[in-house]
């Protein structure tokens, strides 16, 4: 371990004292000052899987959106509900970031509200805390391959509900996937993705 004592030595200039340092040890000056950096400096936002920097946002709703395929109609569900909406009848699938803070699951209380004006077809629902690595959420629909009934979304007024502690074990969840099942008819259309158990980023 390298010691980080710094001899310092009094020299005296006709009338004052000046303090005189000895000359910096060049592993020493590094780690200072990359401790200094880290001292000082926030985290960044998360970036999306393919290195996308996202801008900052308040609130518990995302502030970036993709479609695939591309489609500028993704932007519709950033921030509160507003009437804009994407359809996955043509957007198969929907990832969302949040930037401001992560969603960090209660238990048996719904973690995120898809606001909907319509609810057709199966949609799988993946929560991730780095855009990579995945895990299942919850679905929407009837049911879903391979996933068991207790992760399906709850309907609560306009709402999809999803519990994700029904399905999976998450923690800071900051990004949200949304993947349409090809083979089923329509699809949702998304007005707003809501994260009711959020928790901002320390200021």
């Amino acid at each position: 371990m390298f010691s980080f004592a710094l001899a310092l030595t009094l020299r005296p200039v006709i009338g004052r004292t000046t303090i005189v340092a000895p000359p910096a040890h060049p592993i020493r000056t590094t780690i200072l000052t990359v401790l200094v950096l880290a001292a000082g400096c926030r985290a960044s936002p998360p970036p999306l899987a393919d290195g996308t920097a996202l801008p900052p946002v308040e609130g518990p709703y995302p502030s970036f959106a993709t479609c695939t395929p591309a489609s500028a109609e993704a932007q519709n569900v950033v921030g509160k509900p507003d009437g804009k909406t994407v359809d996955m009848a043509g957007c198969s699938t929907l990832q969302v970031s949040f930037t401001s803070g992560t969603i960090v699951p209660a238990l048996d209380a719904p973690d995120l509200a898809i606001h909907t004006t319509r609810a057709d077809g199966i949609t799988r629902i993946e929560a991730s805390s780095d855009g990579s690595a995945w895990t299942i959420a919850g679905f929407v629909g009837d049911s879903y391959p391979d996933v068991p009934p207790k992760c399906r979304a709850e309907a609560a007024g306009g709402q999809l509900r999803v519990f994700f502690d029904r399905c999976n074990y998450l923690t800071d969840v900051a990004f949200i996937r949304l993947q349409r099942e090809l083979s089923s008819k329509g699809g949702l259309v998304i007005d707003a993705i809501e994260a009711l158990s959020f928790k901002p980023h320390a200021k």
